[in-house]
């Protein structure tokens, strides 16, 4: 099998406004630009995969099928932006470009994960058919308080080697994306290239030494997608 390269991407702070501990979908905002930043990355040939600590969950102050709620949400206003990015492309003339990687869920209960191969329809997280796949080839979340000993809570890299199992993913040429220093950490421990952005905690992060430091900060997911594509070819030793 063919390793492919993945940008990991920390969910709160990163890819929508942070909210503390956020069991409403009615409070997702998605920053803006980013389905478009991920549809970049899906055509250079990067999967894009959700790594996420959700210790809410393990603290009682939301349930499972509360971050299901809201993580459906977040798919939702990526449809819809890249949906608005579609007609904009359309509109100017251009070739319409074929579809991403779908969103499949799984059995597992912890994680979502194994998208569809590229010539079947993606499932809806709800197991429902859809016909707008997402761009996120899968989510991973930990549960896990941070008083329970887990391999899987960031920064420990627990979900980001099952991703790297799961989807046949090579780290050597991916990139861990997060606001937090504990997403650096996770992403240097699994082996990949790293980038900090100034949403969410990240501005805090980066005013506080910050160990192992990141190898790029950027100032937001569309900016740090460039980064990534600025240096695709690059590949650590």
């Amino acid at each position: 099998m063919t390793l492919r390269p993945a940008v990991f991407l920390d969910r709160d702070g990163t890819l929508m406004e942070e909210v503390h501990y956020c069991a409403d979908p009615a409070l997702v905002r998605l920053f803006p630009g980013t389905a478009n930043a991920l549809r970049r990355l899906t055509e250079h040939g990067y999967l894009c995969v959700i790594i996420t600590n959700q210790s809410g969950i393990g603290r009682g102050l939301l349930t499972e099928a509360q971050y299901h709620a809201v993580q459906a949400e977040l798919v939702r206003q990526l449809r819809t932006q890249e949906g608005e990015n579609q007609e904009l492309r359309n509109s100017g003339g251009e070739k319409k470009i074929g579809e991403p990687e779908g969103f499949q869920a799984n059995s597992r209960g912890s994680s979502e994960a194994t998208p569809p191969e590229p010539s079947q329809q993606a499932s809806h997280p709800g197991g429902v058919a859809d016909s707008q796949p997402c761009l996120i080839a899968a989510s991973y979340f930990c549960p896990d308080a941070p008083s329970i000993p887990s391999s899987r809570r960031k920064p420990e890299p627990g979900m980001v080697l099952e991703a790297a199992h799961d989807l046949g993913i090579d780290l050597a040429r991916s990139w861990f994306v997060g606001d937090k220093a504990a997403d650096i950490a996770c992403g240097t421990r699994a082996g990949t290239r790293t980038i900090l952005v100034q949403t969410g905690y990240g501005t805090q992060t980066a005013a506080e030494p910050c160990q192992p430091a990141p190898n790029f900060i950027a100032k937001d997911i569309v900016a740090a997608v460039e980064v990534v594509l600025q240096n695709s070819d690059a590949i650590r030793p």
